[in-house]
């Protein structure tokens, strides 16, 4: 069987949606979800690196739990350390995004729209500075700009 492409991939199956739940300055968590059946397919915590003795030993230091048979966690582990890198604080992502019969070019096509609704989500945070108020961010792709799709791209980013 042919894997699907991500022009074969209607717009009104392609919701994936990243929610954001912040604490105040004492971290992020988010649900990253969606396609035909959203669900949790795997989880990422990211925090900001130890310090020992005044020195950073890391950025970022990340921890990564697959359910059984699941890749969903790569998107998570790349959502979550690029949202601490950002903001500096802990940050937990759940994901859970499915296509039937994706091929290679349709998970590259994925993976860019969760960058782009991970990039939405921190250009929204940096603007609205809550003063240490907790706040919850809804963003879904149909919110940000078209998504190019992608070219002969290997599958090793998911």
């Amino acid at each position: 069987m042919e894997g699907k492409h991500p022009e074969d991939i209607h717009p009104s199956e392609c919701t994936i949606c990243l929610d954001v739940h912040t604490t105040g300055g004492n971290g992020l968590s988010c649900f990253l979800y969606g396609g035909e059946l959203p669900h949790v397919g795997g989880c990422a915590l990211a925090t900001p690196g130890a310090e020992i003795y005044g020195k950073r030993l890391s950025r970022c230091d990340v921890w990564t739990t697959p359910v059984p048979g699941h890749k969903d966690a790569i998107a998570a582990e790349k959502t979550a350390v690029r949202i601490c890198l950002s903001v500096r604080e802990p940050v937990s992502v759940c994901c859970g995004i499915h296509f039937d019969n994706l091929d290679t070019d349709g998970i590259a096509h994925v993976i860019t729209i969760c960058e782009q609704l991970t990039d939405a989500f921190l250009r929204r945070y940096n603007a609205e500075k809550t003063d240490g108020a907790a706040a919850a961010y809804h963003i879904i792709d149909r919110d940000i700009p078209a998504v190019p799709t992608p070219g002969n791209e290997s599958s090793s980013d998911f």
